[in-house]
This record gives structure tokens, C-alpha cells and sequence, in this order.
């Protein structure tokens, strides 16, 4: 995790700040494992009373440092090199809650949907997309067009989706077409 927190990580910071724009202090939030969602974790300290579940431990470490938040974490299997709980435990754990908000990143969007490159966490976001109001994709330029083996969610399932260039424009016109509100 702390090499793909590094890469690309004045992106990630870009995109962090503008994604902490659509929170509002006692919202109910699901953050995804992921390196850019770690960015936006770092940025929420001005906003108060959040209730929070992630399936990362450095995201809940992070928030739970200055105590005006209510953390939760999944339950499931850690898996050290993302920092991250996956597994069937974990989808269990995420349905039994709601969130006003999903953030969430993957490996690639392009325009047949978004995509992973390891199974090891499709559960998770699926659940955590299921149980929320709003699901928001953070994707730094990096990721642009690439097409990964898993196919996570389709464009149809992303309401929002911030970035930090501009997209190109065969995705641009896709997101356009699927009513994603880009930022």
C-alpha cells in the first residue's frame, strides 16, 4: 500500500480534496480499501460526527486518531499487502449497515465499466454499492482506459466520479451517456 499511496500521489491529493466536498459533518460513510481513498481519509479531519466503516486499517487508524468520528472496520480476511479485509465475512459485515456515500476506487475505468485487477475484493464493493445512496468513483489519470480482467461495476453504477485531469474523450462521452456527474 505505501508504494501505490506514493504513485501518482498529488493526483490522489487533488482528487481527496474534491471528493471531501460532497461530505457533510453526521454523514454516514463507506470508504473502500484503496490508495486514493486513503488520501481522501487524510483530509476529513475539519468534518465532525461521521460515521465511518472501511474494510482498511490505515484508513480507520487515521480517522479515529482525533476521535470526532465513529470508525467502524470490517471484519474478514487482512490481506497486508493492500492493507485491506476482504472476503464473503466482509460483504456480511457491509450489508447489515448503510451509507449516505460510497467512495470507492479500482484499477481501471474504461468504457465497458470499471474493473479490477484481483477478484479478492469484488464482494466488498459490490456490498458496499448495494447498501449506499450514492456511490462515488475516485480515479486518478493513471487508470484512464485501462482495461483489467474484473469487471467491478458498470458505468450505470457510478453516480459521480472524480478525478484529476480531464478525461479523455471516449470516456468522457461514456460517462455523458450513462448520467455519471464528472468532477
Amino acid at each position: 500500500l505505501d508504494y501505490r499511496t506514493k504513485w501518482n500521489m498529488e493526483g490522489k491529493i487533488r482528487i481527496g480534496k474534491k471528493a471531501i466536498e460532497l461530505v457533510d459533518d453526521g454523514m454516514y460513510l463507506f470508504i473502500d480499501s484503496s490508495s486514493t481513498t486513503l488520501w481522501l481519509a487524510k483530509q476529513l479531519f475539519d468534518k465532525k460526527d461521521l460515521h465511518i466503516l472501511t474494510n482498511n486499517a490505515s484508513i480507520a487508524q487515521i480517522l479515529s486518531e482525533d476521535g470526532h468520528h465513529h470508525v467502524e472496520i470490517t471484519c474478514g480476511t487482512y490481506d497486508s499487502k493492500h492493507g485491506g479485509i476482504f472476503g464473503s465475512d466482509t460483504a456480511d459485515y457491509i450489508m447489515q449497515r448503510h451509507a449516505d456515500i460510497l467512495f470507492v476506487s479500482a484499477s481501471g475505468i474504461n468504457i465497458y465499466g470499471i474493473s479490477t485487477k484481483t477478484k479478492r475484493d469484488i464482494a466488498s464493493k459490490h456490498a458496499f454499492h448495494k447498501r449506499s445512496d450514492l456511490t462515488v468513483l475516485l480515479m486518478d489519470h493513471t487508470k484512464f482506459n485501462e482495461i483489467n480482467f474484473y469487471q467491478v461495476y458498470d458505468l450505470d453504477d457510478i453516480d459521480i466520479l472524480i478525478v484529476d485531469q480531464p478525461l479523455p474523450e471516449n470516456l468522457a462521452s461514456q460517462c455523458q451517456k450513462h448520467q455519471i456527474h464528472v468532477i
